[in-house]
């Protein structure tokens, strides 16, 4: 049976971020999974472009049957059922704006550090529990050491209280290229641009995670979406 709610989900980035890498690790080992979503994400795409033209997606399902013989009949009537799913998706709920993706999408990045041996992790106590404000003031008297990994948590602690030229100002502050926390890094910045109505900047972060194999791949391609919109 196919997951119709689940690649709702998925091609409108409404999955909480554990989720999305449950599903992308099914579509990664699943070739007619991944072909059936990408084949949903077409179809969303033309009924985002004019929600009258459900005769035309039909046409190209049926079309689509003609020029690959391999597609079963199940998979015309999946199709299909795909389309009246959209159909009842666009009237009952409302597609998300842009700020709402982003704060869906906001989450604290995940403590990677309080188990390591190092004797310069920083203190995450706070962090791990919410309190941000007090996060901030812990994480500030560490910044001397281990800078990276404490601009990180920092940065987002500023996000998380909607703090977001402050955020902004700390996740530039540190070289991050060429690191194991890259892609954090643009994440972060390009949610925080976002929300101080810098697009442009966002853009530029967003296409290169969206160039890359991050786990913020998929996240980034709808937000670019929006952008452009």
């Amino acid at each position: 049976m196919i997951e119709e709610e689940k690649i709702l989900k998925y091609l409108r980035g409404l999955m909480s971020e554990s989720e999305q890498l449950e599903f992308e690790s099914r579509l990664s080992n699943n070739k007619e999974l991944e072909e059936f979503v990408e084949h949903s994400r077409r179809i969303m795409q033309i009924v985002d472009s004019d929600t009258q033209a459900f005769g035309q997606v039909v046409r190209s399902v049926i079309n689509t049957k003609k020029e690959n013989k391999s597609w079963s009949p199940i998979w015309i009537a999946a199709s299909i059922l795909m389309i009246i799913s959209f159909a009842s998706y666009y009237l009952f709920v409302p597609t998300p704006t842009l700020n709402q993706l982003v704060e869906n999408y906001l989450e604290p990045y995940p403590d990677v550090v309080t188990n390591r041996s190092d004797e310069q992790k920083p203190d995450l106590t706070s962090y791990n529990r919410g309190e941000y404000q007090e996060a901030i003031d812990v994480l500030q008297y560490s910044l001397d050491n281990n800078q990276l990994v404490v601009s990180l948590y920092l940065g987002v602690s500023y996000l998380m209280i909607n703090e977001n030229e402050q955020a902004l100002e700390i996740l530039n502050s540190v070289p991050f290229e060429d690191t194991q926390f890259e892609d954090d890094f643009l994440w972060y910045q390009s949610l925080a641009l976002i929300r101080i109505g810098n697009a442009n900047e966002a853009r530029n972060r967003l296409e290169k995670l969206n160039r890359g194999s991050s786990n913020y791949k998929s996240k980034s391609s709808i937000l670019l979406d929006n952008l452009r919109e």
